[in-house]
C-alpha cells in the first residue's frame, strides 16, 4: 500500500495500492475499499502470478468487467454498497456515457450537477475522473459486472468457484 502525493484517484497496479495523501474514508468504506480493491483486484493479480500461464495476472477478454463486478458485489456483501456508493457509480455512468456522446467537461459538470442534482464538488469530482487521461469510461463497467455477476448468483451461479 502506497499513500502518495502524486497520485490522484485510488487504483491497483500490478498488485500494489496506491491512495492519494489526502484521500478521507469513513470506517464503512474502509472496509469496502479493502474488499474492493485488495480482496478482488490485488488478490487476482498475485493469484494469477503464481498460476503458469502469468497472463492470467493481468486478464483476458472482458476481464474488468467481471473484476469489476466482483469487487462491487464483494462491496455490497460487506454492507459497504451504501446508497451513496451507488449513487456516485451511476453519476460515473453517466457522465461516461456523456462523454461517449462527446459532452465536454463544462456540459458533464452541469447534467451531474443540474439534471441529476449531485452537489458542485461530487458532480466536480466525477467529471474530473472521468476526462482524465482524454477519458476514462471504464467506471460503464462497474455496473455493468456488477449486473452480470448479480444474475449469474440469481439463477444458482455459485460465488465459490
Amino acid at each position: 500500500v502506497h499513500v502518495r502525493s502524486d497520485v490522484n484517484i485510488l487504483m491497483v497496479s500490478q498488485g500494489e495500492l496506491y491512495i492519494p495523501i489526502d484521500y478521507k474514508l469513513n470506517a464503512n468504506e474502509t472496509i469496502a475499499l479493502i474488499q474492493h480493491e485488495i480482496g478482488t483486484h490485488v488478490l487476482t493479480y498475485y493469484n494469477g502470478k503464481r498460476q503458469p500461464l502469468k497472463l492470467l495476472s493481468i486478464g483476458l477478454t472482458d476481464y474488468d468487467t467481471l473484476q469489476e463486478g466482483l469487487a462491487v458485489m464483494s462491496e455490497y456483501f460487506v454492507g459497504g454498497l451504501t446508497a451513496n456508493r451507488m449513487r456516485t457509480l451511476a453519476g460515473r455512468v453517466v457522465a461516461s456515457a456523456a462523454r461517449m456522446h462527446g459532452a465536454d467537461f463544462q456540459g458533464i459538470f452541469r447534467l451531474l450537477h443540474k439534471d441529476y442534482n449531485f452537489s458542485p464538488a461530487r458532480s466536480f469530482n466525477i467529471t474530473s475522473r472521468i476526462l482524465q487521461g482524454g477519458g476514462f469510461t471504464k467506471d460503464i463497467s462497474y455496473f455493468k459486472g456488477f449486473l452480470q455477476v448479480k444474475e449469474y448468483l440469481e439463477e444458482g451461479g455459485e460465488l465459490e468457484p
